[in-house]
């Protein structure tokens, strides 16, 4: 076993957590030398420092902050709260939706009054509907749709798409195990006799 000390920053961003830390590290100027664009003005939204957003972006009545990155062409509608989360290219946010410690990638969307817990990753051009609910830990495989009234949990999700609606078929790459979870964590959120 060998060790050797830097003075340098580094951090594993192996983990959605791990990759949120990083980036409030770098807004909170934990890292000398970074140089952060710093935002354009947006009159109608509120703005909390520390934040940075990116360029092209359509931003109504909302939140954002503190800790929000915020990646080119981003759209946030009115009411939409975001705070210590990333948002990558494109991604989009619906009126009322509430963000923390989430993760957008590039093309994602959350519809209208959508909540995505802390940890939580929404894969590339992957669309959640309005009135859902990403619960904390869950993780969305990309090129997804989901419909509005959603409860997702679990992680390592993915759904299978044809033509924009959910067939049903959900795939588990952890086993038993992460199937019996997900099952139980839909049996707590729907009613009836599932």
């Amino acid at each position: 076993v060998y060790a050797k000390s830097f003075d340098f920053y580094w951090e594993d961003i192996g983990s959605p957590e791990k990759f949120l830390s990083a980036n409030s590290d770098i807004l909170s100027g934990k890292l000398k030398d970074c140089n952060i664009k710093r935002s354009e003005n947006y009159p109608e939204a509120r703005i909390i420092p520390p934040c940075v957003i990116g360029k092209n972006c359509k931003i109504g009545k909302a939140e954002i902050g503190p800790f929000a990155v915020l990646g080119d062409r981003c759209i946030i509608s009115d009411g939409a709260k975001i705070e210590n989360s990333v948002l990558f290219d494109g991604a989009a946010v619906g009126k009322n939706a509430f963000l923390r410690g989430a993760v957008l990638c590039e093309n994602s969307s959350v519809g209208e009054k959508t909540a995505a817990g802390e940890g939580s990753v929404i894969g590339k051009n992957t669309k959640v509907g309005k009135n859902s609910i990403v619960s904390a830990g869950t993780l969305l495989s990309g090129n997804c749709v989901f419909p509005d009234f959603s409860r997702l949990s679990g992680r390592l999700l993915s759904a299978v798409k044809n033509d924009g609606i959910i067939r049903g078929k959900i795939g588990f790459s952890g086993g038993l195990d992460d199937a019996l979870r997900w099952g139980y964590a839909c049996g707590t959120v729907f009613d009836g006799n599932i």
